[in-house]
């Protein structure tokens, strides 16, 4: 965000936006099919790598195990499309995205430690 002394100095920071570039009806239909099919993709990968899975007690993945694959997924896919997404990288773009999926692992790392009253069934 620039002041407005700046702006009108410099209008070329504001052509994307003077000329409706992102908001173009074919530039949403654009990400939407990319958006449909990323989740096509990631629920086929969740899908097939649950068929003949087992976790860590030798059962049959269920709702947990498998909800936190796909959602480890979206992580990654949305942090990295983010990522491809930027004009310019920054080192500040590479550690808070890397930064946000490693947050992710380590907390579900620690999440999954929790044992609670119904994990004992």
């Amino acid at each position: 965000d620039v002041s407005a002394s700046l702006s009108k100095k410099y209008p070329q920071l504001y052509k994307e936006g003077i000329r409706n570039m992102y908001f173009k009806w074919r530039v949403i239909a654009i990400w939407a099919f990319f958006s449909f099919f990323q989740s096509l993709i990631l629920y086929n990968f969740s899908m097939a790598a649950s068929q003949k899975g087992l976790n860590a007690s030798g059962k049959i993945l269920g709702l947990w195990d498998l909800s936190t694959m796909a959602f480890t997924c979206v992580v990654v896919t949305v942090n990295l499309r983010l990522l491809m997404a930027c004009d310019l990288l920054t080192r500040w773009h590479h550690i808070s995205v890397f930064g946000s999926i490693l947050a992710w692992f380590i907390f579900i790392f620690l999440y999954s430690g929790i044992m609670t009253p119904f994990d004992r069934q």
